[in-house]
């Protein structure tokens, strides 16, 4: 598929994208609050449990997978990337890690094109943007500067890059600052995607649910 037909997989109607790209952590804590020991095997099972559940092709139309989630494999039918993509399910992961903007943007060319032999379709890139009222700060724009950097290298690989601009709920902002936060930040995103010689039919933009 090229680019344009990858994003309208992915918006197809009636369907959505499923993020289970949790870090090992993140969803371990999930498991110990629930009183469930967090280990390769329960993490597996929790992965087979979601992903054979009976109609679920039906209402997913792309999973967005951890690092461990990507390499994971089932004794049965093999990697749950191949087996998604067999329920002709688009398989994405999330590029984000604990490392710096510049070191992730350095890395990406590497990396997405070991995604493409991978058959991963999109690739996600989140940011996370505090309420500190107008204009936009330097950190905001510097961030959607490296996701737009992002998108190109996607691009030339094939993978319908996915940014997501998170306005964080937390502090003593109103519902109206967070909007005006979420507006601006998404009108800066749209110009600088216009700017950048990307191909808009295949970008995908997740807002704000601030």
């Amino acid at each position: 598929m090229n680019l344009p037909e990858i994003t309208r997989t992915l918006l197809e109607d009636r369907k959505g994208i499923l993020s289970f790209d949790q870090s090992d952590e993140e969803l371990g804590a999930s498991f110990i609050r629930e009183g469930i020991t967090s280990s390769e095997e329960t993490r597996r099972a929790f992965r087979e449990l979601v992903f054979t559940t009976e109609g679920f092709e039906r209402c997913v139309s792309g999973v967005t997978l951890s690092e461990e989630g990507l390499n994971d494999a089932h004794p049965s039918f093999g990697l749950f990337s191949e087996y998604l993509i067999s329920k002709k399910i688009l398989v994405g992961v999330e590029v984000g890690n604990s490392q710096s903007d510049s070191e992730i943007v350095s890395a990406l060319p590497q990396r997405l094109s070991q995604l493409r032999s991978r058959e991963v379709s999109f690739a996600e890139w989140r940011m996370s943007v505090s309420v500190q009222g107008s204009p936009a700060s330097q950190e905001t724009k510097d961030k959607l500067r490296a996701r737009i950097e992002f998108a190109k290298m996607c691009q030339s690989e094939n993978i319908v890059p996915v940014i997501e601009t998170d306005v964080l709920m937390d502090g003593s902002h109103s519902a109206a600052q967070a909007e005006d936060t979420i507006t601006e930040t998404l009108s800066l995103l749209s110009d600088l995607l216009e700017s950048g010689g990307l191909d808009l039919k295949g970008v995908v933009v997740k807002t704000a649910m601030a």
